[in-house]
């Protein structure tokens, strides 16, 4: 009789578990921003899902045909947008999409903290925040991301210079703004627990923001050196950091040369850098190179990551991490690399 209840039991929680896997998507999504923002709010009321496998790369993906059907069959379906996910375009009008590239406005920046420097890349006014720099090496892109401001949504102008504006916290909370409306038009008998959930996520990020602004205000535009592709541009702006890249290419696997090499080995040594950051989920080989030939001239670097939040690792995704617990780590690191 136990050896038959333990069989029924077990025979029980596969069944349960095999209708849970075959759970259809409330929400479903295509990177690792959307899963964070959707799952932040909706908690355990609604079922999220990322198509975009975990630890791969974003600019590469394209979804299977499960993938499509989640998407239509879903409630509600959040992408970054069509400059990164161009495969979103052979999709057609989807009315339940939410394209998180126009779903924000560029807050303003505190133009004080850049008077007077005159080594900065980036020239601000009242209504704009340009930095052509960037998008002229952006010459894979099929279209032209220059700051015109010449793309709207529901009235709006947005700023669509960066490929990467998720960097940029005082965006991120925009962005966390408008899924919670998408979400409560989707279930508005939970309303009040998803307006909760979004306060609470958006004023952790709210503050730590505030306070590495501050410190910010209190460094004299620091320069720091990535061994990577060119992701945070909107971050390095929103805090006037200068982030001297291998590569302003928007791809992380895309070809090298031995002189961008040497360009930021020559940097770093120049600059008498104590820290060489890294992307996420890219294997630091021309990093340790670096790293490797400097110690050969007696300077020692430190290799840290500097998060795009591009995607996380499938272990990162089962320990919960969130895009504020990588811009904590972000900011720590950073803190580091200017105390150093």
């Amino acid at each position: 009789m136990k050896r038959l209840l333990a069989l029924l039991a077990t025979t029980s929680l596969m069944f349960l578990a095999g209708c849970q896997a075959q759970q259809k998507p409330d929400i479903t999504v295509t990177s690792f921003i959307g899963y964070d923002i959707a799952h932040a709010i909706v908690g355990d009321k609604m079922v999220v899902e990322n198509i975009m496998p975990w630890g791969s790369e974003m600019h590469n993906f394209e979804p299977s045909a499960r993938n499509i059907t989640a998407i239509k069959d879903s409630k509600l379906f959040i992408f970054v947008g069509e400059d990164q996910e161009p495969w979103v375009k052979t999709l057609g009008t989807q009315d339940h999409a939410l394209d998180l590239s126009k779903s924000y406005e560029l807050a303003a920046h505190n133009h004080a903290h850049s008077e007077n420097h005159e080594d900065t890349d980036h020239q601000h006014d009242e209504a704009a925040h340009t930095h052509e720099e960037e998008t002229k090496t952006h010459e894979t892109t099929e279209h032209d991301h220059s700051h015109e401001k010449d793309h709207s949504h529901e009235g709006h102008e947005h700023d669509h210079g960066s490929l990467h504006y998720w960097t940029d916290p005082t965006t991120y909370v925009q962005l966390i703004e408008s899924v919670k409306k998408e979400i409560i038009k989707v279930d508005p008998t939970n309303a009040t627990y998803y307006e909760t959930q979004a306060s609470a996520y958006s004023t952790r990020i709210t503050t730590m923001h505030t306070d590495f602004d501050q410190y910010m205000q209190s460094q004299d535009h620091p320069t720091v050196y990535f061994s990577g592709h060119n992701a945070m541009d909107a971050f390095a702006d929103r805090y006037h950091l200068k982030i001297v890249s291998l590569t302003q290419d928007y791809r992380p696997n895309a070809d090298l040369t031995a002189q961008q090499i040497l360009s930021l080995k020559t940097s770093l040594k120049d600059a008498q850098a104590t820290t060489l950051f890294i992307e996420e989920l890219v294997e630091p080989r021309v990093a340790k190179s670096i790293q490797d030939s400097l110690r050969q001239d007696n300077i020692e670097i430190e290799i840290k990551e500097l998060h795009g939040y591009h995607n996380i690792s499938h272990d990162q995704f089962k320990a919960h991490v969130t895009y504020a617990d990588l811009m904590h780590q972000n900011i720590e690191n950073l803190k580091h690399a200017i105390n150093h």
